[in-house]
């Protein structure tokens, strides 16, 4: 992936990334997850930009083919970024990038974030927390390898338990991937 063409591609379509420096930081991740918004989602972007610098290494996730399924999934599940939890009133409804739900999901992925989950429900929809998880269930399900062989309906059927959505992903991946490529 070259970084630097990324970086100057991301500033032309009006989300300027800071330096043009070939580094993949938190300012060209949140130039991304804004262009992919199809707008400035502000502090938004700027918490998942730093999230995802903090941990896209830790699981993997750098190059062309992992990082556009990764973000086509994400882009699908939060609704271009702008929703992070599912309307209701249950303490424990869908929230994060790959929207867990249910007291069992929040005590066990808590427990291995180190944040108190069932206490505060809430933290789920934080840029931080909520992409470590969405890492974390990447990393659990083996989505690189899918992702490696660029197999949108076995990453579909591992981050969301089926194929729904496959032709908006499939839309999300393309253009991802195009601008990446």
């Amino acid at each position: 992936m070259n970084i630097i063409l990324l970086q100057q591609n991301l500033t032309q379509s009006g989300y300027p990334c800071g330096a043009i420096d070939g580094r993949l930081g938190p300012k060209t991740y949140a130039a991304l997850i804004n262009w992919i918004a199809g707008r400035d989602l502000g502090q938004t972007a700027t918490g998942l930009g730093v999230a995802m610098a903090n941990e896209f290494d830790k699981h993997d996730i750098k190059d062309v083919l992992r990082l556009s399924h990764f973000l086509a999934q994400s882009a699908f599940e939060t609704a271009g970024f702008q929703r992070f939890e599912e309307s209701g009133e249950a303490n424990y409804r869908a929230r994060g990038v790959f929207q867990i739900s249910g007291a069992y999901s929040y005590a066990a992925y808590g427990i291995r974030l180190g944040v108190k989950l069932t206490s505060s429900p809430e933290r789920l929809i934080e840029p931080s927390v909520s992409m470590a998880l969405a890492c974390m269930i990447w990393s659990d399900r083996k989505c690189n390898a899918l992702a490696d062989a660029d197999d949108l309906s076995a990453v579909t059927k591992k981050i969301a338990g089926g194929t729904g959505g496959l032709s908006e992903r499939q839309a999300y991946l393309d253009r991802i991937k195009s601008l990446l490529e």
